[in-house]
């Protein structure tokens, strides 16, 4: 009977992790340096902000890529931005919303609907809709329009 329960243990969870039934679990120890690569704690943390914990949990090297594309994509666009005010003095360049370009004025719209929505994400304990919606921002509205023009 033991051994029973030890097969279908094995198969199905590994520390409470679902895991698939066709990948064997491998000590790190035993894996190479060049695996763990992508697995810092930032790439961990977005994982589990994106997850929708309400159901199963899982973890994978695919689902890991993923998670590294999205971080990658956050983090390139706030590089981008943050080089392009390094020499912003706000007390000799601002301007008064009014005189902004048209398009600085959506993108300002386009940042506070996004901000709204968040903190009523955050209300509801949703936070792998703030992750998805914070990527969605970060490739398409930004990346794909604004920073492109």
């Amino acid at each position: 009977m033991a051994r029973a329960f030890q097969g279908l243990a094995d198969a199905r969870l590994c520390r409470g992790w679902q895991r698939p039934q066709d990948v064997e679990v491998q000590r790190q120890r035993d894996r190479p340096a060049e695996d763990f690569r992508y697995t810092r704690a930032d790439i961990l943390r977005l994982w589990a902000a994106s997850t929708d914990y309400s159901g199963e949990l899982t973890i994978s090297d695919e689902i890991l890529k993923r998670v590294v594309e999205g971080y990658r994509r956050i983090r390139n666009t706030l590089r981008f931005l943050l080089a392009n005010i390094s020499d912003f003095d706000p007390q000799q360049h601002a301007l008064p919303v009014e005189q902004w370009l048209e398009i600085d004025r959506y993108a300002l719209a386009l940042v506070e609907r996004l901000q709204d929505e968040v903190k009523q994400d955050y209300a509801r304990y949703e936070f792998h809709l703030i992750a998805q919606k914070l990527q969605a921002f970060c490739s398409e509205d930004l990346g794909g329009f604004y920073l492109d023009i």
